[in-house]
């Protein structure tokens, strides 16, 4: 993906980490739009789809490895679900190695979520 693709149709400057960026290519290259840094109940979520209620978390060692910090994030995760939310979270070694096969993960749940509103 060039740099015009990227710009014109989302802001990488949003993007709080390398491994967030990294998603954030791979998910565009793929034919998915996520909004960036949304609020939900309070929270913001790296990415989140609002129409399918998906929210993806790109979880580096150093931010989210310490045991206060996974508590934090199961909360919010927790509170996130409670309202219909499915949450994503990819560790940054995934992210790095396996980019595709992450992205692969969202674009499914996607179009899951999508095609369950079409049968409700």
């Amino acid at each position: 993906m060039d740099a015009s693709t990227l710009s014109s149709s989302r802001n990488p400057s949003l993007c709080e980490s390398q491994l967030e960026y990294a998603l954030l290519c791979e998910m565009l290259r793929q034919g998915l739009r996520p909004v960036q840094q949304k609020y939900i109940a309070g929270y913001r979520a790296d990415f989140a789809f609002p129409a399918e209620k998906i929210v993806v978390e790109a979880d580096g060692k150093y931010w989210h490895c310490n045991n206060r910090k996974k508590y934090w994030d199961a909360f919010r995760d927790n509170r996130m679900k409670r309202l219909g939310w499915t949450v994503l979270r990819f560790w940054d070694d995934n992210i790095v190695n396996k980019t595709e096969r992450c992205v692969d993960i969202v674009k499914r749940n996607v179009e899951r979520r999508k095609a369950w509103q079409v049968m409700a």
